[in-house]
């Protein structure tokens, strides 16, 4: 019996999802750069003719795995809204929260999720900016912008470290806990050993 354009539509999305979670997997470990399409195909073993039917390109896909990804972010976002008005506490939340989700066994894919969000800023300029505007579109600042407002804020107040620029800060936490999170993913929950949040503050209070 032949198939209903219902479960033909299913099937489509289906695969189209199959190949972003390949896709959100292979950036996460090995950095936007380093993929390739062929990577992709082969470790979701398909065609590239089934690539470039859901996909235009890396980037495309990329973008893709980031509206994925944002959308499965939002309970983060009060974490990181909390930061303006309270800029040390916020920044302790926030560092306690992530360390939380990398220490425990949760699901693998929200912890690509978090490594490709956090490493935004990492980017090379002019994908960098693209990626950026597809956040604008959404509403949405980036990790970068938010921690760097932060340590703004906690200047002013002299809650956070005055002896370097916010920009610098912001870089050196987000580079920070993009190794952490990587570190995660290379060795598994079991053999990831991690600093505690009052060592890491250490690193930013005043």
């Amino acid at each position: 019996m032949p198939r209903t354009a219902l479960e033909n539509a299913k099937i489509r999305d289906q695969r189209r999802q199959d190949l972003l979670n390949v896709c959100l997997e292979l950036f996460s470990r090995q950095g936007f750069e380093a993929v390739t399409i062929n990577d992709i195909v082969h470790l979701a073993d398909c065609s590239h003719g089934l690539f470039y039917h859901y996909f235009r390109d890396k980037d495309d896909a990329f973008l893709a795995v980031i509206n994925m990804t944002l959308n499965d972010m939002k309970q983060l976002f009060p974490y990181l809204e909390g930061m303006k008005e309270k800029p040390r506490n916020g920044l302790r939340d926030l560092t306690s929260y992530l360390l939380e989700i990398v220490s425990k066994d949760r699901n693998r894919s929200f912890v690509h999720e978090l490594n490709i969000y956090v490493s935004l800023h990492s980017f090379k300029t002019d994908r960098r900016t693209r990626f950026y505007n597809q956040l604008t579109k959404m509403d949405i600042k980036s990790p970068y912008e938010i921690i760097k407002e932060t340590f703004v804020r906690g200047q002013d107040l002299h809650e956070l470290k005055e002896d370097f620029s916010p920009e610098d800060l912001a870089m050196l936490y987000l580079n920070l806990m993009t190794g952490l999170i990587s570190n995660r993913i290379a060795l598994g929950q079991k053999r990831f050993a991690y600093p505690s949040v009052e060592v890491i503050m250490a690193i930013f209070v005043q």
